[in-house]
């Protein structure tokens, strides 16, 4: 069974490599990493895209809302569904 990890960020440049490199380092090894990030202004996004196993997703919105990000991408819809949010 694949395990779905899900990091909601705004800047947290200085945690977000040791957070991933912490996940990719379990020993269960069957996982996909979702990186929800809410228009950081810090590096954050240039930081995950040197992982290759990490799926980005960044809300393009003016307006810093994570919950209309999710709910407006198919991975989020698909979330909610199954976590019935």
């Amino acid at each position: 069974m694949k395990a779905s990890i899900l990091i909601a960020n705004y800047n947290n440049e200085n945690f977000i490599e040791d957070c991933i490199n912490s996940l990719l380092h379990q020993t269960y090894k069957n996982i996909e990493i979702i990186f929800f990030d809410d228009q950081s202004s810090d590096n954050s996004v240039k930081k995950v895209k040197k992982f290759d196993k990490v799926n980005l997703i960044i809300n393009s919105k003016k307006k810093k809302n994570l919950d209309a990000t999710i709910k407006l991408t198919p991975i989020g819809r698909h979330l909610i569904k199954a976590l019935e949010i």
